[in-house]
């Protein structure tokens, strides 16, 4: 809760003899006093003019829990004199999201853009390469290298001869092969 406000005149007896105004002041109150001078919040409190009472509550971390329980303790007792006096009181709760007003931590952590890392096979199965050329660029052995294929420090795969890329499994794991040309 971080704030309340009640008016108006409930109609249940003559000005200043209304159980429902009566009730309703002595929460307010009591939600007043209890929060004032508690270390962690901040409580702002008035009473404008007859049959108006308003309440607005600050906190720091230390607060918190207590303000949440002196919420619930004003909330649920004037649920009660709602449900007792339903032709006297009507209660309307609004709850507001709020943003952070103070960011946690060092802000914001993908702010920044990065370079793709083109992944993925760059050579198709048939297709005639070059020694030194690139089969595939991997994070990790998807693919294994075969025969004639190399395997660099970051995984990729390139040709060692001249030759068409061949794609294979063996014992269960995906190879690449470069098949040379035999010459006439």
């Amino acid at each position: 809760m971080r704030a309340c406000k009640a008016q108006g005149h409930a109609g249940a007896g003559k000005t200043g003899t209304d159980i429902v105004c009566a009730a309703v002041s002595v929460l307010m109150r009591t939600a007043v006093t209890a929060l004032s001078g508690r270390k962690g919040i901040t409580i702002r409190a008035g009473a404008p003019e007859p049959g108006q009472l308003w309440l607005e509550a600050d906190y720091e971390a230390e607060g918190k829990d207590f303000l949440f329980a002196a919420g619930v303790f004003l909330i649920e007792g004037l649920k009660s004199v709602a449900q007792e006096y339903p032709k006297n009181c009507e209660l309307k709760i609004r709850r507001l999201l709020t943003m952070a007003r103070k960011r946690g931590g060092s802000g914001a952590k993908n702010g920044r853009d990065s370079n793709p890392n083109y992944l993925g096979i760059k050579a198709s199965d048939g297709e005639f390469i070059k020694a030194g050329s690139i089969i595939a660029r991997q994070r990790g052995t998807r693919v294994h290298p075969g025969i004639n294929v190399g395997c660099g420090g970051d995984y990729t795969l390139f040709a060692l001869k001249d030759g068409k890329v061949s794609f294979h499994q063996r014992r269960g794991r995906r190879l690449a092969s470069v098949v040379c040309e035999a010459a006439n």
